[in-house]
């Protein structure tokens, strides 16, 4: 039987020493402590759970949308009930994963990191509409995948896919990327004055 070898990290020795083999057993193995993310982020979204929220203003929203708050679960989670329709999602990478409503729409961003030694959660509400500003294009406004090219775009967005084209500005060129989103700002607050409120605009 092939002998498995083992990796003495910082995570690895501090687990040790504090006579935790489990998660020494994680750390010290090659892509020991990856794997407990992803097992974080699988149990995470089989679970009625939901990062507990240091903002209540953040859990009245929540409320707001129709989430039922239960019992703390521990000093990260909470149990929830969502509404109908509503699921969590994983994303590629391990310690992010999307909770969506009855039209698959990104309600949130949930972040947990399941490594023992680092151990942490949180929510991101997002808004229906929104503004990007980085977006790679050439200098007629078409996206390219060119991360390289010399144009940028910025535009308004709907569930996070542009709605309408403000401008285009050149790599560098900062203040002009500035006013493009104040024009963008403006844009948005004529149709949707309460685009900034994270409850708004989905029904």
């Amino acid at each position: 039987m092939r002998e498995q070898k083992t990796n003495l990290t910082p995570a690895a020795v501090v687990a040790l020493a504090k006579g935790d083999l489990h998660n020494f057993e994680v750390a010290a193995t090659p892509g020991g402590i990856e794997a407990q993310a992803a097992a974080g982020q699988v149990m995470l979204c089989a679970s009625n759970i939901l990062p507990r929220q240091k903002d209540s203003d953040e859990r009245k929203k929540l409320e707001a949308m129709g989430v039922k708050f239960g019992a703390n679960v521990d000093d990260l989670f909470v149990t929830v009930t969502l509404p109908p329709g509503w699921t969590k999602q994983a994303t590629d990478h391990s310690m992010w994963s999307h909770l969506l409503d009855d039209k698959s729409r990104v309600r949130a961003m949930i972040f947990y990191k399941a490594a023992f030694y680092d151990r942490s959660a949180d929510l991101q509400l997002k808004r229906r509409y929104g503004i990007e500003t980085f977006n790679n294009c050439d200098a007629q406004g078409n996206p390219v995948e060119d991360r390289n090219s010399a144009y940028r775009s910025v535009t308004v967005t709907d569930c996070g896919k542009s709605i309408h084209v403000v401008g285009i500005w050149q790599s560098r060129d900062y203040e002009a990327s500035r006013a493009l989103e104040k024009q963008a700002q403006a844009w948005l607050n004529e149709r949707f004055p309460n685009w900034e409120d994270e409850t708004a605009y989905w029904d």
